[in-house]
């Protein structure tokens, strides 16, 4: 019978399998509760300031943390300075889960293939067998897909093209040829599996995106060395630049900036070549 001993000696040799709630609305739940606590200190500081202007040894408090001390040390107390060290506990206590929690709302969500292949083996009878739903419904809900914007991945590929093949390419390939390729890995803790290496689809996208550097710029030019009506040859030079863009956004995975220097460098290039081209066409001889 499977249990989380082989569901974490999966996801620990699986790294990009890790998927967990993240728990926002209950993040938003505490911060919402933590911020109210501030704002009712808030308040009470403010009424606190009333309330000084008519005792003047508290008044001294708000110009004086010295005097604060003297009255507490003399056994007196010091309302501002028990109001603001409560307030300092919050706050920080308000700040600390702030930054965690904007840490782990900045995760990103998990890519399809990986959180259906965890759905599989947890309901697998060769994998998981519904151990979790088999005794708490509770924690059988966590990877449910009505919480799919809820979930976050530990480890998420960055190479969002070889996450792209990963997503669509190899469910497609795998229903039609891949199961009979490839090597299925199977022992009796974690089931049967078929392995993918993601550094193949990521050598695929760097030579593609080579190629298609080579083959763009070139085409380009062999397009319009070929039209001589200026209004089409300025429509390709659009059309191309979109796709030279697209190819830098997606395959090379360019920065914004990047991008969009590299796509006006080549449209500006195209636009050169058709200024400074010289395109004879041929007359038909004139009558004698």
């Amino acid at each position: 019978m499977a249990g989380y001993d082989e569901l974490s000696t999966l996801l620990g040799t699986n790294p990009d399998l890790v998927v967990l709630r993240r728990f926002g609305p209950l993040a938003a739940q505490v911060l919402l509760h933590l911020q109210a606590e501030l704002l009712e200190l808030d308040d009470d500081l403010e009424y606190l300031k009333a309330a000084e202007s008519n005792d003047p040894v508290q008044q001294d408090h708000a110009k004086s943390w010295a005097k604060a001390n003297e009255s507490i040390a003399r056994g007196g107390r010091s309302f501002r300075k028990e109001l603001i060290e409560d307030v300092e506990g919050k706050l920080l206590r308000y700040y600390r889960f702030v930054g965690q929690a904007s840490n782990v709302l900045k995760l990103p969500e998990p890519d399809r293939c990986d959180i259906d292949f965890l759905r599989t083996w947890l309901e697998g009878e060769r994998g998981g067998q519904n151990f979790i739903k088999k005794h708490s419904d509770a924690e059988a809900r966590a990877w449910d897909p009505q919480h799919a914007k809820d979930l976050m991945a530990v480890n998420r590929r960055t190479d969002r093209f070889a996450a792209w093949v990963g997503n669509t390419l190899i469910p497609v390939y795998h229903r039609k040829l891949g199961h009979r390729i490839h090597q299925k890995k199977d022992d009796d803790i974690l089931g049967p599996r078929y392995f993918y290496n993601d550094g193949l689809f990521v050598a695929i996208g760097n030579i593609a995106c080579t190629v298609l550097s080579s083959i763009i710029p070139s085409t380009s030019i062999v397009i319009l060395y070929y039209i001589q009506n200026m209004l089409v040859r300025l429509l390709v030079i659009v059309a191309l630049s979109a796709l030279f863009s697209l190819t830098m956004s997606f395959a090379a995975q360019g920065h914004r900036y990047e991008v969009f220097a590299a796509t006006t460098a080549f449209a500006a290039v195209q636009v050169v070549f058709v200024g400074g081209a010289n395109f004879v066409v041929a007359t038909p001889p004139q009558p004698a």
